[in-house]
Parts: C-alpha cells; structure tokens; sequence
C-alpha cells in the first residue's frame, strides 16, 4: 500500500515539476516587459522594422509617381524604437498609447508639397484630395508596420489575464511540490534508499517528459519557418520560441541527470544497508 501511494506521489511531483518549470520558462520569456525589451533589442527589432517600413513605403511611391525623395527624413529609428516601446508597455501595463503617425503625416506632406513646388506644378483640389488619401494611407502602413492593430489588440486583452493567472500558478504549483516531497518523505521516513530513488524517478520522468515533446513539437512545428505579417516580427517571434525551447530542453536535461544522481545514490545507500544487516 505504501508502494502504491509513493507511486502515486511520484507521477504528482512529476506533473508539479513539468508544470512550475513550464510556467517559470514562459513567465521570464514572454511575460516580463524587461525581457521583451532586450529580445527585441538584441534581434534588431528597431531596425529591420525600419527597413520594412521603407520598403513599404517605396512600392508605394511607385505607384503614386510621387518622387522617391519625398520619403526622406519621414519617420527615423528613433522614431520606431519609441513607438514600439510605447506600445509593448501599454499592452503589459494596460495602458493607453497612440502611435505617433501624426509626425509622418506632417514630414510626408511637407516633403510632397515641396516637390511639387520644385517642379512648379499647380495642385488642384483633387489632386489635393489624392494627396491626403496618400498620405493617410502611408500613415496606417506605418502603424500597421511598427505594431499590428489586431495583434496589439488581442495582446492587450489577454497579456493582463494571462500575467495574473501565472502569477498565481507558480507560487501555488511550487508549493504542492515541497508538499508532496515532503508527505513522499514522510511516509518513506524509515528508508532513505526509497526517498532518494522516488525523487530520483520523478526527476527522470520530468526530464523525458519535457525533452522528448520539446524535440518532437520543435522539428514538427517548423520554429524557424514562422513567417506572420513582417519580416521583423517573424524574427522576434522565431527568437522568442526558440529561447522558450532551448530552455525546457536545458531544464529537461538537468532533471534526468539530477534524477540519475540520485537514483544511485539511493541504490548505494540500499546495497550498503543490506550488506550491514
């Protein structure tokens, strides 16, 4: 009977320790804003969303028959860098933030006008009104580029949620597993052996547990094939994953060693114990 509810204990602790370690590695990747605020910088986030924004903004141009230098000097890095910023705190922060377009639609409209002076051409009040459709169009690329509307909104109604619940979970998981460590002790008190050996098994069946998915879901999902919206979002949400995976097969690895070490030596303390009686 002992047995029997050691084993049971076991697979708890096991499913205790895959959920705390889960929740630990998504917690520090994706729900801390300083965090996210070094991926983003470390994956040139600022400036690969500046050259797509220029990109954009080129096949635009094109189109219009607009001169290409009416694109100087419209928005700068720095420009992104606060914006993108501006908009990742409002959606961990839950507060109100506004992409600054009105900064493009002035430079972009003050450059147009003064290409059209230079060639001496007269606008008429429907090429003024193209104008400003050009112009608003350019401006909603722009916030469409710096941070999706529907991502951000979808983010900021969940990301507050989410965070809370985490927040509750992992002092909640890590406390069951100290509980049932402590009750799988209790109740082996008299065999040190059988403790180290059942620690030791939930260790090993935490590690597999978390490698096998880890390289099954990793080679399935194809991480470094995620291509959503801009080329500059693919690479930090491909970076993001990538961390989030390394890090449970780092995690996994450590369990089933540490698991090892301790299954032998509950497997010393045995053999010396029956050799002494």
């Amino acid at each position: 009977m002992k047995k029997i509810i050691s084993y049971i204990l076991v697979l708890f602790l096991c499913l205790t320790i895959i959920g705390s370690t889960l929740l630990s590695i998504f917690n520090k990747n994706v729900l801390k804003y300083n965090s996210m605020i070094a991926r983003i910088e470390k994956e040139d986030f600022y400036n690969k969303t500046y050259s797509n924004i220029n990109s954009k903004f080129s096949e635009y141009i094109e189109q219009s028959g607009l001169d290409k230098d009416v694109l100087k000097e419209v928005c700068s890095v720095e420009q992104i860098k606060k914006d993108v910023e501006g908009t990742i705190k409002s959606i961990y922060y839950n507060k109100e933030y506004t992409i600054d377009s009105d900064t493009i639609k002035e430079n972009l409209t003050k450059n147009i006008y003064a290409s059209l002076e230079k060639e001496k051409r007269i606008i008429s009040s429907a090429q003024k009104s193209s104008i400003d459709k050009f112009v608003t169009t350019i401006t909603d690329v722009y916030k469409s580029e710096v941070f999706p509307t529907q991502i951000r909104a979808t983010l900021t109604t969940y990301m507050s949620k989410i965070s809370t619940l985490v927040a509750i979970a992992i002092p909640i998981l890590f406390g069951l597993l100290g509980v049932i460590a402590v009750v799988l002790l209790f109740i082996n008190i008299k065999g040190k052996s059988s403790v180290l050996t059942y620690y030791g098994i939930s260790g090993i069946s935490s590690g597999i547990l978390l490698v096998i998915p880890e390289v099954f879901i990793k080679s399935k999902l194809g991480i470094n094939n995620i291509n959503i919206i801009s080329g500059a979002i693919s690479d930090l949400l491909r970076a993001i994953a990538n961390d989030i995976f390394s890090s449970i097969l780092i995690y996994g690895i450590v369990f089933i060693v540490i698991g090892i070490i301790f299954v032998i030596i509950g497997n010393i303390i045995k053999v010396n114990q029956n050799r002494s009686e």
